[in-house]
């Protein structure tokens, strides 16, 4: 079972069997009342890096972080977090190149659980060799400057018209603007709840 398939069956697993149905069925049947504006309606009430007060919120938590705060789960250090999130967003972005791992699977299922189901992303699951830390991550520099240089990407990221195309998620394949917003806003939140900021 590949990676982007074992975050699937761990999103899956990790919430309960009614809470997952119930808001599959939600969503479900708000969509079929739009006759398949799926897209915009699932993104509408999620939190994402496009809506300036979610981006701003997120940015507050990021001054948060300090160098030596420990951290809750995993073993990357709050500097080595805030450069594999840089890398994360440089590959979309074309600056940084990572090894597809996607299949049918993971571009449709696991990626619709990943982006839409409303619960935690599970810890520990395996990123593409070329953003993990220790292996093919950018190595932690300066603090003050990998954290500088992490939000000026996040405002690049979520300009409406981007000076960049986005390039295929190694998992989930091709994304439009909302995916991508949406998927950095859980990235990103995803590693912050590791640091407990």
């Amino acid at each position: 079972m590949g990676a982007a398939s074992r975050v699937g069956t761990a999103l899956i697993c990790g919430a309960s069997q009614g809470a997952s149905q119930s808001a599959y069925r939600s969503i479900y049947k708000r969509s079929d009342a739009l006759n398949g504006s799926h897209e915009n309606l699932y993104v509408k009430n999620m939190n994402t890096l496009s809506d300036p007060t979610v981006r701003n919120a997120v940015l507050l938590r990021l001054s948060r972080l300090q160098q030596k705060t420990e951290p809750l789960w995993g073993r990357m250090t709050a500097h080595e977090m805030l450069c594999h999130l840089c890398d994360s967003f440089k590959v979309p972005m074309g600056e940084k190149q990572a090894s597809a791992a996607t299949g049918p699977l993971q571009r449709s299922i696991v990626k619709w659980i990943a982006l839409y189901l409303p619960i935690h992303w599970p810890k520990g699951v395996p990123t593409r060799p070329e953003i993990e830390q220790g292996i093919g991550g950018t190595a932690p520099m300066d603090f003050d400057c990998d954290l500088r240089e992490l939000r000026s990407i996040i405002e690049r990221f979520t300009t409406r018209a981007p000076a960049f195309s986005f390039a295929p998620h190694p998992f989930f394949g091709e994304m439009s603007f909302s995916e991508w917003t949406r998927w950095g806003y859980l990235h990103t939140d995803h590693h912050l709840r590791q640091f407990g900021v």
